[in-house]
């Protein structure tokens, strides 16, 4: 385009000019430096308008890169939090609720009663898998994008978790045993009363 308008000016001008005389080229030749000093600032502006697209473009994209470089980078989990003690504290309650479950469903109670404790330990299996299943994610690389805070809060909470289904598992196990003691000492009682007796 400016070449085009280069052009005109160039050629207008001559054809302009044939008869003309000197006084009168004057105030053409002034409007002819005018509008091609307007030319270099026009090139100038279009030259940092482009610059600054593409500086901006730039930016953008390496902003871009640096975003997902760091949400890629949630996707690995630190050594550290795979070490963190908590995360063998739910190992070893879990493998503590299974031993203390397996001895539950060795119990003598009547079909009912061992119905509900199946029913019960069931339960708290499924649970404790959840929870041990939801830390497997958060310490294994591509499965989660966490921060390390937030990793460490999750273990937390999946700690509190296991550690109540731990207390629970305890406190019923000993009030089952409590109730097969008290049973087993009445069953006693019956058989030495009956001894007594003569029957």
């Amino acid at each position: 385009m400016k070449r085009i308008v280069l052009g005109l000016l160039i050629i207008m001008p001559g054809l302009y000019l044939q008869g003309q005389d000197q006084a009168s080229l004057k105030p053409l030749l002034k409007q002819i430096a005018l509008l091609k000093t307007y030319i270099t600032y026009l090139e100038k502006g279009y030259d940092i308008a482009r610059k600054g697209l593409n500086t901006i473009g730039d930016i953008k994209n390496g902003h871009w890169r640096m975003d997902i470089a760091y949400f890629n980078s949630l996707k690995n989990v630190n050594p550290k939090i795979k070490s963190y003690a908590k995360v063998a504290m739910i190992a070893e309650e879990q493998a503590q609720i299974i031993k203390i479950c397996s001895r539950l469903k060795k119990s003598s109670f009547n079909a009912d009663e061992v119905s509900y404790i199946n029913a019960v330990v069931e339960f708290l299996l499924n649970d404790c898998r959840t929870l041990a299943d939801e830390v497997v994610n958060v310490i294994t690389n591509g499965k989660m994008q966490l921060s390390d805070d937030e990793r460490l809060k999750a273990i937390d909470r999946t700690y509190e978790d296991m550690h109540e289904a731990y207390g629970f598992i305890k406190n019923y196990y000993e009030q089952v045993k409590l109730l097969n003691r008290a049973r087993a000492k009445e069953r006693y009682e019956i058989e030495v009363s009956k001894k007594l007796n003569g029957l």
